[in-house]
């Protein structure tokens, strides 16, 4: 079983959150805080943070780990980063009566088998050669993650390697985006991310019926580490009237 924390009063509305590669359920620690009206379930995926032994980390296992947590549960709001968006889409596909609305982020829609292949050859054997702390302050710097959250960050990074990067890309080209879709389905893209993820955003917007699309100005990649308060303002927006929060950009 994925570990799993809780966050707010139980008999409320559920929102589920899944985090991105590499990291774990804490990089939801600030946002879900911030939303303790709701009743907040934020697991650790299979190979992440405490669930580091549960394997392996594939789009098939990670649906049963899914139906698993949401079993006796009603319909829930899903927010997903990242690896989570990809996740969080093939729930959208595969189980769509579980899900009352849904939140992306820096999803990567639309990757290939070939660059799969080419990020799994040149940049998966680094997380196997470089340590925990060097991995952690290169997403700190690449990602505009605040110093105070380099500890957690160490810990997460020692349960990454170069198996677990693999089976990261390889859920990442197996996105597939659902034609028929009815369920509120926001996507965001962090204003400093860079043109791919833009253009993965624009896609899945543009795609995936019942979806709108935003910028969220001057933020990164992570931004639950940046910017807890508006993550969370931004998903009770959507949650609540279904509309993009005031603050974000248009997507172009």
């Amino acid at each position: 079983m994925l570990y799993v924390q809780q966050y707010g009063e139980q008999h409320k509305e559920t929102l589920l959150f899944l985090h991105g590669g590499g990291l774990s359920g804490r990089m939801w620690a600030e946002v879900a805080g911030e939303l303790d009206d709701y009743h907040c379930i934020v697991p650790d995926l299979p190979e992440h943070g405490q669930s580091a032994g549960v394997k392996p980390l594939s789009t098939d296992f990670c649906l049963r780990q899914m139906e698993m947590l949401l079993e006796r549960r009603g319909p829930v709001h899903v927010v997903g980063l990242s690896l989570g968006g990809a996740l969080a889409l093939s729930m959208l596909r595969t189980m769509p009566d579980r899900i009352h609305s849904m939140v992306l982020s820096g999803t990567a829609a639309g990757m290939s088998r070939m660059t799969a292949m080419l990020l799994n050859g040149a940049a998966a054997p680094l997380y196997s050669m470089l340590s925990a702390k060097t991995l952690a302050q290169s997403m700190m710097k690449q990602f505009h993650i605040p110093e105070s959250f380099r500890q957690s960050l160490v810990e997460d990074a020692a349960a990454i390697n170069a198996g677990v990067t693999r089976r990261m890309h390889a859920m990442l080209s197996e996105i597939r985006l659902p034609a028929e879709n009815s369920t509120p389905l926001l996507v965001l893209v962090g204003e400093r991310e860079n043109k791919l993820a833009r253009r993965a955003a624009a896609r899945i917007a543009a795609t995936v019926p019942a979806s709108k699309g935003a910028v969220v100005p001057k933020v990164g990649h992570v931004w639950s580490y940046e910017r807890p308060a508006l993550f969370a303002q931004v998903i009770r927006h959507w949650v609540e009237q279904k509309e993009v929060h005031p603050q974000l950009l248009h997507l172009p």
